[in-house]
């Protein structure tokens, strides 16, 4: 075979960028495709408010479209509530979920039905009228438009677009980076069941878990390939992901965090300073750091995090709640793999297990190859999703109660799956191929059918309640706005559209790093010489110099 001339070498190296990003479009659309597949057949099979608090941001949504971004407040005891002016059928999404929340044998059919005109104007409570009003700009848009249920329901899907774009943006990352079996296995794993049905409803929360998730990946790349190609737009999507994400919520701040520190932390440094020092990316880590600055003063002005100071609760001392707290550590974790509703529809235990040990043995297995640095990392990142909010619920317990949910952490939850992914592509280098595609094949399969069975479990708690058979469901059947049988269709696909694509990344050879100090392409570089064999080594494992 001869070696190509120096002017085809020429081209193919003008080409590249371009095929590069034709690449990443491609596998962004797909994602994008696939994800919204599945986030749209959630919110169409999930009753209207029947994912956790939706009234609450339903309400805050049509208010903040409408120029009221924090509300009246009309209670000096609940500081974060407000009352707002928003569409009468938005209003009355308060009321629809009191015969059947926290009643799990209870169907969604007891709804009551709006009376009158949709469109007129009335006043609601927000529990959710001091956060911030980012999120709530963009899906409120529906509401300006306010024909009846349609609007709640057109809401959440553009929620659902929200978190496919930020995850589909994390896919592409993925996919096509220089290991994308691994990265795209843990990133798929990263999606419980909770995450996903979060993505169907109206709440900053599913917006906040999937922009965690595309940071967790998109930086973790951006520190461990050496693409020059793609890496200046690589930071300018990253610093415009974390600057919305910052502002999705009064923690969101806090996930930032430890996304960057983890990643930092678990990388090779060589490569964090050499983007770091680029000028071009100084306007953008700006932004970042403008976006935060304008996140925390809102949280400090509205009150977001305040509570109005009464102890109601005087026996839940710090170490009463710390101790409480740890020890509702499982229920916590169940919540983050799948809790629904009001926290009334439970996945069975059997589900809960495979969950755990699916995402556990990717885990384990970072663990055992992982360098030590690496695994110091993992467990720190590990210890860290338990410690800290025992620490934020303990502080807060004697104003508040016992009100901590596991899916408030699933931000810095997903990335021990994310992370693992990473390190197991650096770990096995080029080699591991066929056991990559196997456990692609194997844990994604698996991924696909705890998926669609929380699916069915949800949808049959809502049609004939939990404690009725699945072949003879009581006379007040509730039904979706939708075919049954489309809805499953629907997911279906798109989960197999998801695990279609990692698997299409395990039939791509895994490409060789290069060094850490090498130059970026480019007219006047000479080609470098043959290296040692130590240098081919290196090259193998770009972060041979993680300890």
């Amino acid at each position: 075979m001869t070696s190509p001339t120096a002017d085809q070498a020429a081209q193919i190296d003008a080409a590249a960028p371009h095929s590069s990003r034709r690449s990443t479009a491609r596998t962004f659309w797909w994602s994008f495709l696939a994800l919204f597949a599945v986030f749209a057949a959630w919110a169409l099979a999930n009753p209207l408010t029947a994912a956790p608090d939706e009234p609450a941001h339903a309400t805050k949504a049509a208010a903040v479209v409408r120029g009221e971004l924090v509300g009246e407040v009309f209670d000096p005891a609940h500081p974060g509530w407000g009352l707002v002016d928003v569409p009468a059928i938005v209003a009355f999404t308060t009321k629809m979920p009191n015969c059947f929340a926290f009643k799990s044998d209870v169907t969604a059919a007891c709804m009551p039905s709006l009376e009158g005109d949709p469109a007129d104007t009335t006043e609601a409570v927000s529990t959710a009228s001091t956060y911030n009003p980012l999120y709530y700009a963009v899906v409120g848009l529906p509401s300006l438009i306010p024909t009846g249920v349609e609007t709640v329901y057109l809401m959440r899907l553009m929620s659902a677009a929200l978190c496919a774009l930020a995850l589909a943006w994390a896919f592409a990352q993925a996919l096509t980076s220089r290991r994308p079996d691994w990265t795209g296995l843990g990133l798929v794993l990263a999606l419980t069941p909770m995450a996903v049905y979060m993505s169907g409803a109206i709440n900053p929360a599913s917006l906040e878990i999937a922009g965690a998730a595309a940071l967790w990946v998109s930086l973790s790349v951006l520190v461990r390939d050496d693409d020059h190609v793609r890496a200046h737009a690589r930071v300018i999507a990253i610093c415009v992901i974390a600057s919305v994400f910052v502002n999705l919520r009064g923690l969101s701040p806090l996930f930032l965090a430890i996304i960057v520190t983890a990643t930092v932390l678990s990388s090779p440094f060589a490569r964090t300073w050499q983007t770091l020092r680029r000028r071009s990316t100084w306007p953008w880590l700006g932004l970042v750091a403008v976006a935060s600055v304008l996140s925390v003063v809102w949280t400090r002005t509205a009150g977001t995090l305040d509570s109005d100071g009464v102890v109601y609760h005087p026996t839940l001392d710090f170490w009463t709640a710390v101790e409480w707290s740890l020890g509702d550590t499982s229920v916590y974790v169940a919540n983050q793999m799948g809790q629904f509703g009001w926290v009334d529809t439970n996945l069975p235990t059997w589900l809960l297990m495979t969950i755990a040990v699916t995402i556990g043995s990717v885990i384990v297995l970072a663990l055992a190859l992982g360098s030590r640095r690496e695994r110091l990392v993992l467990i720190g990142l590990a210890v860290a999703t338990v410690a800290i909010p025992v620490a934020i619920h303990a502080s807060q317990a004697k104003y508040l109660g016992i009100v901590w949910q596991g899916r408030y952490f699933l931000p810095a939850a997903v990335g021990l799956p994310i992370l693992s992914g990473v390190i197991l592509a650096r770990a096995f280098g080029h080699g591991g191929h066929r056991l990559a595609h196997r456990a692609v094949v194997l844990l994604g399969g698996t991924w696909l059918a705890y998926q669609l069975t929380a699916f069915v479990l949800n949808l049959h708690r809502y049609q004939n309640g939990s404690g009725h058979g699945w072949r003879t469901g009581p006379t007040d059947q509730w039904h979706p706005p939708v075919p049954v049988p489309l809805l499953y269709l629907v997911v279906l696909t798109g989960l197999a559209g998801v695990l279609a694509l990692c698997l299409r990344g395990t039939l791509r050879d895994p490409v060789a790093p290069a060094p850490v100090d090498a130059p970026p392409p480019g007219p006047g570089v000479d080609p470098a010489p043959a290296p040692a064999a130590n240098d081919q080594q290196n090259r193998a494992n770009p972060t041979a110099d993680l300890p």
